[in-house]
């Protein structure tokens, strides 16, 4: 089983317009108290999250946390390469049309995502006539 993949996010403090100071997630006027408050403001490719500013994730990466977290799920298509002749099942390798048998079943099976399934041939399909119509 893949681990997921964390990074830490680069954390920055917020700036407020001179003469305003951070407090309460905004930017209050240090004399005037009729003044209205501010949002803070973060640097190019940072979100404000609270009191603090967090650096974006990158593409694919989810925001959790602090962290840029890359899913489990996209890590083997990602990171994951199979050997000549195997194809990639989630984070697994598997020879492709490897046969497998169902007992009474017709038909020619192959395992494919982790199940098997018959092959899209038509059937040949023997008819017995059980009874004929006398018009």
């Amino acid at each position: 089983i893949r681990q997921r993949q964390a990074k830490d996010r680069d954390v920055t403090t917020p700036t407020c317009p001179q003469g305003m100071k951070l407090k309460f997630h905004k930017c209050l006027s240090k004399n005037d108290t009729t003044a209205q408050p501010v949002k803070p403001s973060c640097p190019k490719n940072y979100s404000l999250k609270g009191q603090k500013c967090l650096e974006h994730c990158p593409k694919g990466y989810q925001s959790k946390y602090d962290q840029c977290i890359l899913p489990a799920a996209t890590l083997p298509n990602l990171y994951m390469t199979c050997p000549e002749g195997q194809r990639r099942v989630n984070a697994f390798c598997e020879e492709q049309n490897l046969e497998c048998k169902i007992a009474n079943a017709p038909g020619t099976f192959y395992y494919y995502r982790g199940r098997c399934e018959r092959t899209r041939h038509v059937l040949h399909r023997d008819y017995t006539l059980a009874s004929k119509h006398k018009g």
